[in-house]
């Protein structure tokens, strides 16, 4: 019985780090209008380092023509199951932190929305709510 636990842990250990969060995620938070024409940044991005359960990574974001950006902010997460994790996220800009869960669906992208804000300070440009795609 042990032995048939074992195996059990063992696979199910295997299938929560089967989905892999590595990568460089990015946010187009553009309007369909900003899109049309030349308008610079309006995005966020994930910069995500997964190691076994351990996620950690950087965030940054910049506002449609660039008016306030955040660049560097620190993330820590943990893989709760096979597709999804828990992350905490830093904002370099203002030091807001705010938790949410993100997970991959089987089409490959990440979603993101944000459960609870640990700490804020107003000017965060943490999304709510995101879906991201990894880049090449």
């Amino acid at each position: 019985m042990r032995f048939l636990v074992t195996i059990l842990l063992a696979i199910a250990s295997a299938n929560c780090l089967a989905q892999s969060f590595s990568g460089e995620w990015k946010v187009d938070l553009r309007s369909q209008e900003q899109k049309s024409k030349p308008v610079e940044c309006g995005f966020a991005s994930f910069n995500l380092t997964q190691q076994n359960a351990k996620i950690r990574g950087t965030f940054s974001a910049g506002t449609p023509n660039c008016g306030r950006m955040d660049d560097g902010g620190q993330v820590r997460g943990i893989v709760t199951s096979p597709k999804s994790a828990v992350l905490i996220v830093q904002s370099a800009r203002d030091n807001s932190i705010s938790i949410g869960s993100a997970s991959i669906s089987p089409s490959g992208v990440l979603s993101w929305e944000t459960s609870d804000h640990l700490f804020e300070q107003g000017d965060n440009l943490i999304p709510l709510r995101a879906t991201f795609h990894r880049l090449p």
